[in-house]
């Protein structure tokens, strides 16, 4: 027996061959089209991050600060310097040791600064010393900010060097030949400076 179909007849059992196949084939794409719509759904339910947004926000979370070493033990031993030459670019040829409070007078304060004290200390003399116990410290940016009962010292890093900018607020000290400079550096970077001690002078 033959059946007609849009090709013409075919055998019986042909004809019951392809509309098999053909259901089948039905099937699989109807069942493909059901997953791709479901796929889709679950997709526009899941919430959008934008990775170069999250990428953004966690840089912009990390510290921004122009003083990457903050630590006391860059302020452990601070010595007294002033402008040498205001017109120079080299830091070490702008600044160097004052001359009088150093060599002549005698009369210029080193600093130190740990978590337990601050020592004012005559340059000439280390035994000639005024000792700060009750204070607080905290960086702020580029500056160290200590402060006491009535006054604050404002270290403020102005040059690499590193040089350092002293500025105090509230109550002054008035210590006899302990005088407070208005920039220092660190002790080891000294010899770095042109001006760097008292040359010949023998006082």
């Amino acid at each position: 027996m033959k059946a007609l179909t849009p090709l013409g007849y075919v055998p019986v059992r042909q004809f019951f061959k392809l509309s098999i196949m053909r259901s089948y084939f039905n099937a699989c794409l109807l069942a493909g089209c059901c997953f791709i719509a479901s796929c889709s759904q679950q997709s526009s339910n899941q919430p959008y991050i934008n990775i170069a947004a999250t990428n953004s926000i966690i840089h912009n979370n990390q510290p921004q600060e122009t003083n990457t070493a903050r630590d006391l033990g860059d302020y452990a031993n601070l010595v007294p310097i002033e402008i040498i030459d205001a017109a120079s670019k080299n830091v070490f040829e702008k600044f160097g040791v004052e001359f009088a409070g150093n060599c002549y007078d005698c009369n210029l304060a080193a600093v130190s600064i740990n978590k337990k004290y601050v020592d004012i200390i005559n340059v000439c003399d280390k035994n000639n010393s005024y000792r700060l116990e009750k204070f607080t410290y905290e960086f702020i940016a580029n500056k160290l900010v200590v402060k006491t009962g009535k006054t604050e010292f404002v270290f403020t890093e102005i040059e690499t060097a590193p040089v350092y900018e002293l500025t105090i607020k509230g109550d002054s000290l008035s210590l006899k030949n302990k005088r407070l400079s208005k920039y220092y550096t660190q002790k080891k970077v000294l010899p770095k400076f042109k001006q760097h001690d008292c040359g010949d002078f023998e006082g």
